[in-house]
């Protein structure tokens, strides 16, 4: 049976109504031309909504929702055009790290990102453009007990608001294929932000890293194990 339940209905047709109200074709053109790319207002009431806690556990401050109510309010959001940053904040950052990440990461990032205080993105892209492993170049030097990062990477979602960033490197200190996934703060020094024009006039950006340090504890998963997750 793949029919929606009554919740599910209610849930896609409070957000169409909410969307077709907060979110018309009119707003979509104007954040075009937003420097921001969304508007903060219309994120906070999403929020308010629970929206972004959505697929979270209540014991982090989510809904305790499913991934099919997720999938119903994505297609809303999709039938809106919804600016913003919810995929990445919401999938690309809260799941990734709820799947794949230690007590303590899921207890520091999770509540905020379930309750959009904090904003996620990935930045996933190098220079070729793939989503393979042997795609991810970007190289992370051993010093000490952290590595350090220096490379760029590409069309990375919503990056001027980002908060956390979510950065599958290389470490050169492993082999070829030795994956390893850093969580790095938007606005930590070193981090700088290029704009790259888009058909879609969306906000990405390509993100350079100079030098920017990874502690031990702000590693998702292993040092080597990140191509799994």
């Amino acid at each position: 049976d793949l029919a929606l339940t009554q919740a599910q209905e209610m849930l896609k047709n409070s957000a169409r109504e909410f969307l077709e109200s907060e979110c018309p074709p009119s707003l979509v053109r104007a954040m075009e031309d937003d420097e921001r790319g969304y508007p903060t207002e219309l994120w906070e009431r999403m929020a308010g909504l629970g929206w972004m806690g959505l697929a979270f556990p209540e014991e982090y401050g989510g809904e305790g929702g499913t991934l099919t109510d997720l999938a119903v309010l994505l297609e809303e959001m999709g039938r809106a055009m919804l600016p913003g940053p919810f995929f990445g904040t919401v999938v690309n950052g809260g799941l990734t790290i709820l799947d794949g990440g230690s007590d303590a990461q899921k207890q520091q990032y999770i509540p905020r990102l379930a309750s959009g205080a904090l904003i996620g993105t990935a930045a996933l892209l190098e220079q070729d453009g793939q989503y393979g492993p042997d795609s991810i170049t970007l190289p992370a030097n051993q010093v000490t007990s952290s590595l350090r990062l220096s490379g760029s990477k590409l069309f990375v979602e919503h990056a001027n608001t980002a908060d956390l960033m979510l950065v599958p490197v290389r470490p050169t200190t492993y082999g070829y294929s030795e994956v390893t996934i850093a969580l790095i703060p938007g606005a930590l020094p070193g981090v700088s932000l290029a704009a790259l024009d888009s058909i879609a006039r969306d906000r990405q950006f390509e993100v350079t890293f100079d030098k920017v340090s990874v502690a031990s504890r702000d590693i998702l998963g292993v040092v080597g194990q990140g191509w799994p997750i």
